[in-house]
C-alpha cells in the first residue's frame, strides 16, 4: 500500500465507516480510493502546469527522473505547490462526503 496511504489509514477507516470491514476488504477499498485521489491529483496538477509545464513534466517522466526531482519540478512550476496538493484533499474530501451521504441516505 502506498505509504501516504497507510500513514492516514486509520483516518480512512473512520472517514469511510470501514471499522468492521475486514482488514483484506479494508485495504481493498483504501488502495480503490487512494488510486482515485492520485488520478483526481495529476489531473489537476497537469492542468495547473498548463501545456509547456505538462510537456517538461513528460520530459522527466522520459528520462526517470527521481521522485525528489519530480517534486522539486512540481514545487518549482505551481506556486504554493503544498497548498495546492491541501485544496485537492480538501475538495476530494467534500466529494467523497457527498457520496458517503447519498449511500448512507
Amino acid at each position: 500500500m502506498n505509504q501516504v496511504l497507510e500513514q492516514h489509514r486509520q483516518e480512512l477507516i473512520e472517514t469511510f465507516g470501514l471499522e468492521d470491514v475486514a482488514k483484506d476488504k479494508q485495504d481493498e477499498l483504501i488502495g480503490r480510493i487512494g488510486e482515485v485521489f492520485l488520478k483526481r491529483l495529476f489531473l489537476a496538477t497537469i492542468d495547473k502546469l498548463g501545456d509547456k509545464g505538462a510537456r517538461e513534466y513528460e520530459e522527466l517522466l522520459d528520462k526517470e527522473a527521481s521522485v525528489e526531482e519530480m517534486e522539486a519540478f512540481f514545487e518549482e512550476k505551481i506556486p504554493n505547490y503544498p497548498v495546492f496538493v491541501r485544496g485537492v484533499v480538501t475538495e476530494f474530501r467534500k466529494d467523497m462526503d457527498k457520496h458517503m451521504e447519498v449511500l448512507n441516505a
